[in-house]
């Protein structure tokens, strides 16, 4: 236990005291403990300290306060840690919900949780379910964010992810080379969004027998990444057995 947690179980222990333990104060102290405790694998006691933060806010302001929300998400964030993926996207599901009760049908805080639940959902193996949640998200965040936002392109991104696991290539070609055109034009050459988007235009194309096209992608995408100094090691793998796959030095 670091020293920085050991101080916020004090502080804890002292606003307990003071207050009482279902006092919502101690809702901001659990939070921070619970992000301390999950940064250092200790998933369960995460869990049950960002579910006590949450459950704290919600009888004391209500389920859309902005405070529950908050909590909400954290615990959301520690459940998909844990794998416990149907209890995760229950949540991001109900804060997506609540963010177009409060914000209207042009919520960015709701696309960005259909985002965020998308990525959750490829890396969980549920392809379908995540485009699904991107069907929600793109037009939120179209009407919610200008054309120069990045953030407007990250939909295609996992669209890609999802459409290429499902062996959808001439679809998931499309979805990356509109990510790639955007990111292109909003962020700074060698970023590592545009380089994931670079390896699925080439991984798309190679399901596509453009194996020449694809294998130029691909490495320039894995020196690319291989260039970042913390670069993103799960798309990078996917750069690197695609070019396994096709037979290409990276």
């Amino acid at each position: 236990m670091s020293g920085a947690e050991a101080n916020v179980r004090l502080a804890l222990e002292r606003a307990e005291r003071v207050y009482g333990p279902d006092h919502p104060r101690l809702a901001l102290p659990l939070s921070v403990l619970g992000y301390a405790m999950r940064r250092r694998g200790d998933l369960d006691g995460a869990i049950e300290t960002h579910r006590q933060a949450y459950r704290l806010s919600e009888a004391a302001f209500g389920r859309d306060y902005k405070s529950t929300l908050a909590h909400q998400n954290s615990l959301a964030l520690a459940l998909a840690d844990a794998g416990r993926t149907e209890e995760a996207v229950e949540l991001l599901n109900g804060l997506a919900e609540a963010y177009l009760r409060i914000d209207g049908p042009g919520s960015r805080r709701a696309g960005e949780t259909y985002q965020n639940l998308a990525t959750l959902q490829v890396r969980a193996g549920g392809y379908e379910a995540a485009l699904h949640s991107l069907d929600r998200a793109e037009p939120l965040l179209a009407l919610s964010l200008p054309e120069t936002a990045p953030m407007r392109a990250y939909p295609l991104l996992t669209r890609s992810e999802a459409l290429l696991k499902l062996h959808r290539y001439a679809e998931a070609k499309e979805a990356a080379d509109a990510a790639f055109e955007t990111l292109t034009a909003t962020l700074p050459p060698g970023h590592f969004a545009i380089e994931i988007a670079r390896c699925r235009m080439g991984i798309a194309r190679a399901g596509q027998g453009e194996d020449e096209a694809a294998a130029q992608l691909i490495r320039e995408a894995i020196s690319g990444l291989s260039a970042l100094e913390s670069p993103p090691e799960r798309h990078r793998a996917a750069c690197l057995a695609a070019a396994s796959a096709l037979g290409v030095a990276p």
